[in-house]
């Protein structure tokens, strides 16, 4: 009888198990949202036809077609869309099917997405666009399709207040640079510079790298090159950092690094130079290239009061 008792409160509080987890993943989970997460086409589709709602949401606020994105699955987004999927619809995280697919350089389902209405002027809270994912990707078909939807090319993030063409820089996607610089992004845009007030125990400001300066600091030589050619003006310097005279007559210095007798901290105290041997001919490049640009300048002065005179 005993045997009897347990084992009907066994499969009592087994039933009970069993019907608690269904309430519970029916009040907080989708079915779609789950099968496409899975990555089960065949599943989705199914749901799709028994018109599940496309736009229903996981507990983290993902849709399925935040899903497909994530997977680049180009065939389930279209369905998806068809059936009337939002393409602007992000998770609690601010994480958008357009964010998601070009972080990937998911190409095929970017341009899905755009052409069902997907807003590239979407950004994550941090600021983050899809341009600047791509861009970090170094997906050049997925930049173009960005920027051809009129993606703001000089667009900056709201941490470092850093753009597009910074990510393609620091990552040495020569060819999405270019690309950049083709759309009008500003070569000599700054980023954050945080201030003494921001940093404990610091002395200096630090900060304020423009694209070749990123593009430097990571020994991306073809980037520089570049860079330079469009426009890029070597002879800016980071935050904390100022150029004086150089020694064998032009204007010097590393505006990364320091260069000991071409840049000098702010507050007179002297660095060396501390790049790696792999930098050392972009160091040499942004030389070259500020030397030229001072020697130019020169040039057209003494044209200028030759033509006055």
């Amino acid at each position: 009888m005993r045997t009897q008792r347990t084992s009907t409160f066994l499969l009592s509080f087994l039933f009970g198990v069993l019907i608690f987890s269904v309430i519970g993943f029916a009040a907080g989970e989708s079915l779609l949202v789950d099968a496409a997460k899975r990555h089960d086409t065949t599943a989705v589709r199914g749901l799709i036809a028994k018109r599940a709602n496309v736009n229903e949401t996981s507990r983290d606020g993902s849709t399925a077609l935040l899903w497909a994105a994530y997977h680049s699955d180009v065939a389930m987004a279209r369905a998806l869309i068809t059936a009337g999927a939002n393409p602007n619809l992000a998770n609690k995280y601010g994480i958008t099917p357009l964010l998601q697919a070009s972080r990937t350089g998911a190409d095929e389902v970017v341009q899905t997405l755009l052409r069902a209405g997907a807003d590239p002027a979407l950004a994550h809270p941090e600021g983050e666009t899809a341009l600047m994912a791509a861009s970090f990707a170094g997906s050049l078909p997925t930049v173009r399709l960005l920027l051809e939807a009129n993606a703001d090319v000089n667009a900056v993030d709201s941490y470092q207040k850093q753009t597009a063409l910074m990510r393609a820089a620091a990552e040495g996607h020569t060819e999405v640079i270019q690309a950049l610089l083709d759309a009008k992004a500003d070569p000599n845009k700054k980023a954050h510079v945080t201030e003494l007030e921001e940093r404990k125990h610091a002395d200096h400001a630090t900060g304020g790298f423009t694209a070749l300066m990123f593009a430097a600091r990571n020994g991306h030589e073809a980037a520089i090159r570049t860079l330079i050619k469009g426009g890029a003006d070597a002879k800016l310097v980071a935050a904390g950092f100022e150029v004086e005279a150089h020694p064998s007559g032009g204007a010097g210095g590393d505006a990364v690094a320091g260069s000991g007798s071409g840049v000098r901290f702010l507050k007179n105290k002297r660095i060396r130079l501390m790049i790696s041997d792999a930098r050392v001919p972009s160091f040499m490049m942004l030389i070259a290239a500020a030397r030229a640009s001072s020697r130019s300048g020169v040039s057209r002065a003494s044209q200028r009061k030759q033509a006055s005179a």
